[in-house]
Formats: C-alpha cells, sequence, structure tokens
C-alpha cells in the first residue's frame, strides 16, 4: 500500500522535479531541521531552553505553551494558523501541508505534514547524499523502508521517520483497559479487563477476593479489601463467635 502512495505521488509530482543537485530534502525552518509530527497524537517535541519568560528560539510555525515547551499552534481553522500554515482540524493543530494541494508545485505532501521533493533511485547509493535509503519498488528515496532505518524514539510510516508516541512493545493501563504500543505509532486498546479483574503493570489481574467479601478459611477470619486486590482484616474466627 506504501508503495503505491508513493508511486501515484511520483506520477503527481515527477514532471516538476528532478532537481539531484544535493539539496535538503526538507524544507527547512528558521530554526533548521523538519519538525517531527505523530499523526492521530498531539506530538512531543524537545524541552526548549528558557529564560524564566518563555521559550527561546520557538520556530516561526510553534508557539510556547504554559509549560514553557515549543507546541504546534492549536487551531479550530486555517484562519487561526500563522504564515502559510493549514489547520489539521482532526488533530487540531496547524501543520504545513495536509495534502499536495498545499505544496508548491513539485513537491508532495508527506506523512509528517510537510512539502517534500522526489529523488528517483536505483539502489541506495542515489540517496546517500539525501542521508535517505532507496525504496526499489517505487525507484525513489525514502527515509525509512522500516524502523531500524529511523533513529531511537522514532517509528517508520509511508517512508518517514516520525516522532514514536510511545515506546514500541510496551503496554500501559487506562482505567480497566490495558492500552498497547505494537509500532510506536500509537496507544491502542489491547485488552478490557473484566469484572473479576483489574489493570496494573499494563496487564489484567485476577480479582484476589470479592469486595469487602467476608469469610473464613480454616480457623481465620478475613475480610477482602474494597479494591479487591488484598485483605483487608484477618483475626481467628473464634474471636468473631464471643
Amino acid at each position: 500500500m506504501r508503495s503505491i502512495r508513493i508511486m501515484a505521488i511520483l506520477v503527481i509530482v515527477l514532471a516538476g522535479c528532478g532537481n539531484k543537485d544535493g539539496a535538503s530534502l526538507v524544507q527547512e525552518d528558521a530554526a533548521g531541521g523538519p519538525d517531527k509530527i505523530v499523526r492521530g497524537d498531539t506530538p512531543t517535541l524537545p524541552d526548549t531552553a528558557t529564560d524564566g519568560s518563555g521559550c527561546a528560539d520557538c520556530p516561526w510555525d510553534r508557539t510556547c505553551s504554559d509549560e514553557n515547551k515549543c507546541v504546534p499552534h492549536s487551531c479550530k481553522s486555517t484562519k487561526d494558523c500563522p504564515g502559510d500554515l493549514v489547520c489539521e482540524q482532526e488533530l487540531g493543530y496547524c501543520v504545513h501541508c495536509i495534502g499536495p494541494e498545499d505544496c508548491k508545485e513539485g513537491l508532495f505532501c508527506g506523512a509528517d505534514n510537510r512539502c517534500h521533493e522526489i529523488y528517483e533511485c536505483a539502489s541506495d547509493k542515489d540517496c546517500k547524499d539525501f542521508e535517505m535509503v532507496c525504496d526499489k519498488d517505487s525507484g525513489i528515496c525514502v527515509d525509512c523502508l522500516t524502523v531500524l532505518d529511523c533513529g531511537d524514539g522514532e517509528y517508520c510510516e509511508e517512508g518517514f521517520c516520525l516522532a514514536a508516541a510511545c515506546e514500541a512493545g510496551t503496554a500501559k493501563c487506562a482505567g480497566d483497559e490495558v492500552h498497547g504500543c505494537p509500532d510506536g505509532k500509537e496507544w491502542v486498546v489491547a485488552q478490557t479487563c473484566t469484572d473479576q479483574q483489574y489493570c496494573e503493570d499494563g496487564e489484567c489481574k485476577d480479582l484476589l477476593c470479592d469486595p469487602g467479601e467476608v469469610w473464613c478459611e480454616e480457623d481465620v477470619y478475613k475480610v477482602c479489601a474494597a479494591d479487591g486486590k488484598s485483605v483487608q482484616y484477618e483475626e481467628d474466627c473464634g474471636a468473631q463467635n464471643k
């Protein structure tokens, strides 16, 4: 599916490309370098050095949050976005592009919501100058073919290395649900605990007893804790019969 999409992009924009003089693939902003945006989740960007009055050196397409971090501009409409940014209404923040119509002729909109040039290739050697690898199925250079081509804290999607929303292979609890992170892209519901279970340390565990239950086990009188995870109280059963 990824190769088909890339080939479609190639057909659309190849006529306006052909720049193979070593120029950077990404249109960089004033602060330099591409920003990694996680689709389907609010992007987590590195903390920015502060001088006590707010963020220092946030690029023009970012704003300073209450936590003194450079974050995308929030939006409900493109009217809310500075410069030529557009509003990704599903995510609620401003991006450089949503589709090819938001890019200049000869560029395409990547999975990182930025406009990119296309470089043809037959071998990885053709992509080394751009610090990329060759997708031989589509014949163009891409950031990645697998997560192994990306750095720590990134995952590979549609040929782009994007900032991971979570650590691949990890799990966490959200109420009575286990949320897993299969590939670093996003948290997904992996399991819902039953009413005889509880979620802890990223897995469903069986309740030790029914909350508030009272019973005797041999000669020991026991009372189940309100959360069902432990015995709250116990004493000799004979003392309960006095």
